[in-house]
């Protein structure tokens, strides 16, 4: 009645950039190094606690880091000397806990089911590119989503999230989907209020290497949206065809989406659209 998940995942990384050598001898250069580490752990529990209701929840921790080290390098002697000015010696580190539960119930003998939840997400940012050397975004949520069958032919799946974010205000965000069944057709429309505060990397972290240039906007906004769907699927049999004609159709209204655009060259950093649709 219970299964139980257990991951790990490791990676590291070097790169190493070589740099031109300078005139007017060329006999020394400055490289670079940037090494990556990540890290990422996750306990997953799925339980069955009766034929009526159900259990799943999981705990995750993800680590990541990156240094970057500066050499000042003799390419007669090949010997080299650490830079630590103008940044050259810099460390960046994130760290997140996360952590997501529900609660299903269901009972094929009553017309209405329910699922109540739980969302948690902590970040940390650690470095001398980071605002006050650190910073901390958390985002609590509780969430709860219904299905209700009206008749043989109507279910409705009425739903609601309350958010706390400990640096953008957070919206009450609901959720209404219907589901209508007429002869050979089934028609679908769903409403939802959508709201995205912006993580750490997006606002603070500074990531530029020998193949990026990408810096974070601590100013950013966080999204906020309306979207709504709709669609149509039809399933007839003709002699030894089946054909199933559908439709659909969206249209999503997005205040400051936040997007990566370029500022300059290969210089990018993250920015907010006033309006997206």
């Amino acid at each position: 009645k219970m299964q139980l998940l257990i991951k790990s995942e490791f990676f590291t990384e070097m790169l190493l950039n070589k740099g031109k050598p300078l005139p007017s001898y060329y006999e020394t250069a400055f490289d670079e190094e940037f090494r990556t580490n990540r890290f990422d752990q996750k306990i997953q529990m799925d339980r069955q606690m009766d034929s009526n209701r159900r259990f799943s929840g999981y705990i995750a921790y993800n680590y990541y880091s990156r240094l970057r080290n500066k050499y000042f390098k003799d390419l007669v002697t090949l010997n080299s000397k650490q830079v630590l000015t103008d940044g050259g010696d810099d460390t960046t580190a994130f760290s997140a806990i996360m952590a997501r539960g529900t609660y299903n119930y269901f009972s094929p003998k009553k017309p209405f089911t329910f699922e109540l939840g739980y969302d948690i997400i902590s970040q940390t940012g650690i470095g001398s590119r980071i605002e006050n050397q650190s910073q901390t975004i958390s985002d609590f949520a509780l969430f709860m989503t219904s299905e209700i069958t009206v008749g043989k032919k109507v279910t409705l799946k009425p739903g609601i999230r309350i958010a706390h974010n400990t640096s953008y205000k957070a919206p009450v965000a609901p959720t209404l989907s219907g589901r209508y069944k007429h002869k050979d057709y089934v028609y679908r429309v769903s409403y939802g209020r959508g709201f995205r505060a912006p993580d750490l990397k997006e606002l603070y972290l500074s990531f530029v290497d020998v193949n990026h240039n990408v810096i974070g906007n601590k100013d950013l906004q966080a999204e906020r949206s309306h979207n709504f769907q709709a669609s149509a699927t039809g399933f007839h049999k003709v002699k030894k065809m089946l054909i199933r004609p559908s439709a659909s159709v969206f249209y999503n209204d997005i205040t400051d989406k936040i997007t990566l655009a370029g500022i300059q060259g290969i210089e990018y950093t993250y920015v907010n659209l006033d309006k997206f649709r």
